[in-house]
């Protein structure tokens, strides 16, 4: 905008600037009275220009300033054309102040745009009606008489001038502000575009997810039970899934995509595919974090760590064979201690390592696995404290399977608690395996 512009609001230079000069412009009468000892007249337009100076201190009252130079100069002017006669350039003088009043209640009233035109109007009425005689004639030498009618003249043109001058500003900055809001709005309208395709790739990403996570069957024994909490905030790359072969051997998955957002939601669908067409329940857990592994490090992503865990159970035999890859929880909550059950793997794609390591444990009746992402660690509550390990731990210490309820609702009951009415800021994955 230019800077002279934004000097020059409605308000400011006709209230400020214009009494400015109307003051100037004022000058010449007081001397022209003083030097003839017109005392009366010299002391009205006296009072004309002690009201502009207070308009000049209370100018923020836009209203009352603009009434207060209409109606007194227009008595003034009531009084000095009486009484130096009509030819003293008084309709003219006249319509330089209904400009005036114009120019300041332009953007204002309309009830108050006419009341202070009418002002001047109704004493120039009066004027004429009385034949400029209301009162006692002063007669001043000629010469004076056309200096006056002279600087009459010119003041009501400058009052004219000057009320078409700050119109033109007015209208120029306004022009400005509508150019500038236009310029905001085509912005905004940016950003909502942006929005709206967030939110639809973020929908799509989502419809995707839960395309891909199946539904957990109960399995010679073996009780599954699962919490799956998306972001609140943004999708992520939690996903799950389940092998089975024949009636004796069931592996489950889980993997966490590193970060947050479309391309971790993206790459997480593309293992899920992955995983469906190339593994099976007869390859072990290691085989499999070297396949996943492989085919992280050759993606053309950002994204190239996950971490995850392959569980095998072996139904027959009892067994339970796994593989960790840096996942955060893998427990087995036995007679209510809990053992971690860690490989000492590196996450997945952080080499091209093909050599990660496997365990196998002997599973009793009454065991419970728990496998579980970072989404529940570090839900937030109010305060913005992490729910942490710990709390986790004294959760599933304390259940006991006679309970009405099973531990993945009180897990989750205890998590709402604590968070309130802050959202998630991550995906929440938790598998619970009842033996």
């Amino acid at each position: 905008m230019d800077k002279g512009l934004s000097r020059f609001s409605k308000e400011s230079f006709l209230i400020k600037n214009v009494s400015i000069i109307l003051i100037f412009l004022a000058t010449p009468y007081i001397g022209i009275f003083l030097y003839l000892d017109l005392i009366f007249p010299s002391l009205l337009v006296t009072i004309c220009v002690t009201t502009y100076v207070l308009c000049l201190f209370f100018r923020e009252k836009h209203t009352l300033s603009g009434l207060l130079i209409i109606s007194v100069t227009s008595l003034a002017l009531f009084y000095c054309s009486s009484a130096f006669g009509k030819d003293i350039g008084a309709h003219t003088f006249c319509f330089g102040f209904i400009s005036i009043a114009v120019t300041i209640f332009i953007s204002k009233h309309k009830a108050l745009l006419l009341f202070a035109v009418s002002i001047p109007f109704s004493c120039l009425i009066l004027l004429e009606y009385q034949k400029f005689e209301m009162f006692e004639k002063i007669i001043v030498p000629p010469f004076f008489h056309e200096l006056i009618t002279y600087c009459a003249y010119t003041t009501a043109a400058c009052l004219v001038g000057l009320s078409i001058y700050a119109l033109y500003l007015s209208e120029k900055l306004y022009k400005n502000q509508l150019i500038l809001k236009n310029n905001t709005l085509k912005d905004l309208n940016k950003k909502l575009k942006k929005v709206a395709k967030r939110d639809a790739d973020y929908k799509l990403a989502r419809s995707f997810q839960k395309q891909y996570l199946p539904e957990l069957y109960n399995y010679n024994g073996i009780k599954p039970f699962v919490l799956h909490e998306p972001s609140s905030r943004m999708v992520s790359g939690d996903f799950y899934d389940t092998r089975s072969s024949g009636d004796s051997s069931i592996g489950y998955f889980l993997i966490d995509v590193a970060g947050k957002g479309i391309e971790a939601s993206y790459v997480a669908i593309q293992l899920h595919m992955l995983l469906r067409t190339k593994i099976n329940s007869e390859t072990s857990p290691k085989k499999i974090m070297q396949i996943i592994n492989n085919e992280v490090t050759q993606l053309k992503t950002l994204k190239k760590m996950c971490v995850g865990a392959y569980l095998s159970f072996n139904t027959i035999n009892k067994t339970l064979s796994y593989c960790r890859a840096s996942l955060d929880i893998l427990w087995i909550l036995r007679n209510g201690s809990i053992i971690d059950l860690d490989t000492n793997n590196p996450p997945l794609g952080f080499s091209d390592m093909n050599d990660f390591l496997e365990d196998t444990i002997k599973y009793q009746t009454g065991d419970i696995i728990i496998a579980s992402t970072d989404g529940i660690l570090d839900a937030r509550n109010t305060d913005q404290q992490r729910y942490s390990e710990s709390r986790l731990k004294s959760v599933v210490t304390q259940y006991k399977k006679t309970s009405t309820n099973t531990l993945k609702d009180i897990i989750h009951k205890d998590l709402i608690q604590y968070i309130g009415t802050e959202p998630l800021g991550d995906d929440m994955t938790l598998l619970i395996f009842e033996l």
